[in-house]
């Protein structure tokens, strides 16, 4: 949220104060799906505040990844949802031209693939489409070390109570999302 952390960073392993709070409002778990619902109040000491609510839910029957981070509070703000790409991964597609923003993210060593397409609205709101960017990013197995990686990027500016998903699905496994059929 406007380029910040949740908590403020000060340097490696240490973290400057107020400590976000995280607090897990739901907790499902079903035979076909897994669902969370929690909260972290880290920007509420922005002076336009805003509380993060992120809401996941995971398809066992349907293999499905539902991805949406809801921002509670006033003003306009830059927000990013971001994914974490494994090193070995590649991008396949980045689609920013349609409705709804897409990408398609390969792994090579496994043949499997993603389809991830992203979402924004809200409450009394106004927000952009999401731009979708691969930008240089870097992971740490153990303390100490660094890998090149990189990052997919759903970037949007929203005003008031606002929202983006992010719906990630299997590559070709003949769901209607494959086929064009399926929207956010």
């Amino acid at each position: 949220m406007d380029g910040l952390d949740q908590t403020p960073y000060v340097s490696t392993q240490q973290w400057g104060h107020p400590l976000a709070e995280c607090q897990i409002c739901r907790r499902d778990s079903a035979a076909d799906y897994e669902f969370i619902d929690a909260s972290h109040n880290g920007y509420m000491r922005l002076e336009q505040s805003v509380l993060h609510r992120r809401w996941l839910l995971l398809g066992k029957s349907v293999p499905l990844l539902l991805v949406i981070d809801w921002l509670d509070g006033g003003g306009r703000h830059e927000v990013e949802q971001r994914f974490q790409l494994h090193p070995e991964s590649a991008v396949s597609r980045i689609a920013n031209g349609k409705d709804h923003p897409e990408a398609a993210v390969d792994f090579p060593a496994s043949s499997i693939g993603l389809e991830i397409s992203w979402a924004a609205g809200g409450q009394e709101s106004k927000s952009d489409r999401p731009t979708v960017e691969l930008v240089p990013s870097w992971i740490s197995e153990i303390y100490g070390s660094k890998q090149e990686s990189a990052c997919l990027a759903a970037k949007l500016v929203v005003e008031g109570r606002s929202g983006i998903a992010a719906a990630v699905l299997p590559q070709d496994m003949g769901l209607p999302a494959n086929e064009g059929k399926w929207q956010l």
